[in-house]
């Protein structure tokens, strides 16, 4: 006890009713097998701010398109539907040229030359359906679509032999050299052999690397789910 003033007080320790602060712990170095540079990168790592969450995930660049069941018939009406979409394109750009050559071929007389020069024109609508038609089944095929319209209009896609979207080279392949040797095997057997075999692949297919099969939409959301 002690009088200040007249006043009595108490002479309890001033550090009374208060928790005492903490200790913070002596931090001691980590023993590590690691090297001193190592360790230096790890340091060097931590002191860096964490990156930010990314707001999406890239998708494959075949999202949205999957290849199903493998197909032969569909693919034969896909063939019929982009042949006369492609005689109907010469056509119009010919101004109506190719049919009247057409139709002087038949009516003219046989061994004539209004019959030959008839067929030596259109022998050159044939060749610019030949350009038009490879290029036109290249380019469809190798873009994301992975079809031609014939294609598109039965549901179907030509992906690699794993069931993915194909690479420029194989297309090229299937449609050129592939292309040509069924066009020359005996009685079509180069597209037939289709019907013989599980997976429906014809001899442009065996040569190409590829697969015809049904075309199926990827359900996209996975993508979104983790944005």
């Amino acid at each position: 006890m002690s009088t200040t003033f007249g006043k009595k007080t108490s002479a309890a320790p001033a550090a009374f009713g208060k928790r005492k602060a903490a200790i913070a712990p002596v931090s001691r170095p980590v023993q590590s097998g690691l090297s001193p540079e190592a360790m230096s990168f790890l340091s060097a790592q931590r002191a860096q701010p964490d990156a930010a969450p990314a707001s999406s995930y890239a998708a494959p660049a075949n999202a949205g398109i999957s290849g199903g069941k493998p197909v032969f018939w569909r693919r034969i009406v896909a063939k019929l539907i982009d042949e006369v979409a492609m005689w109907l394109l010469v056509i119009l750009m010919s101004g109506g040229a190719a049919a009247r050559l057409m139709g002087t071929y038949i009516d003219a007389p046989s061994g004539s030359a209004a019959e030959e020069a008839a067929a030596v024109g259109l022998m050159g609508y044939v060749l610019l359906f030949m350009v038009f038609g490879l290029v036109y089944s290249v380019a469809m095929q190798v873009s994301p679509l992975q079809a031609t319209l014939g294609k598109m209009a039965v549901g179907a896609i030509v992906t690699d032999k794993h069931g993915d979207r194909p690479g420029f080279g194989r297309i090229l392949l299937r449609e050129t050299v592939g292309r040509t040797i069924a066009n020359f095997m005996p009685f079509y057997s180069g597209y037939m052999m289709g019907v013989f075999n599980k997976q429906h692949r014809c001899i442009q297919d065996h040569i190409g690397g590829t697969l015809v099969c049904t075309r199926e939409a990827q359900a996209a959301a996975f993508v979104e789910a983790f944005a």
